[in-house]
């Protein structure tokens, strides 16, 4: 079974649908964010979480996309995102 979900809405590039869309698949990302002083205590010694947008969603948490043209579809203003949460 496949880690996406499909999003009804048509593709605005080629009109391709369904989209896809999945959480942000980078391992430390959390809700579009990562905290560096857990990767690197040396450098944020016991201050708390230091928090750094994802380099991958750039902070949306998902990423939706479209399978036909590859159309990166995340921070279209048009197709916020329609579904819950995974």
């Amino acid at each position: 079974m496949p880690d996406f979900r499909f999003d009804p809405r048509p593709c605005p590039e080629c009109g391709h649908h369904p989209t896809r869309w999945q959480r942000c698949t980078s391992i430390d990302c959390q809700n579009g964010r990562y905290d560096v002083s857990e990767k690197d205590p040396v450098l944020y010694p016991s201050t708390g979480p230091v928090w750094r947008t994802c380099d991958r969603c750039k902070g949306a948490g998902h990423e939706h996309w479209c399978p036909e043209c590859g159309a990166d579809l995340t921070h279209r203003d048009d197709l916020k995102p329609a579904h819950p949460q995974m």
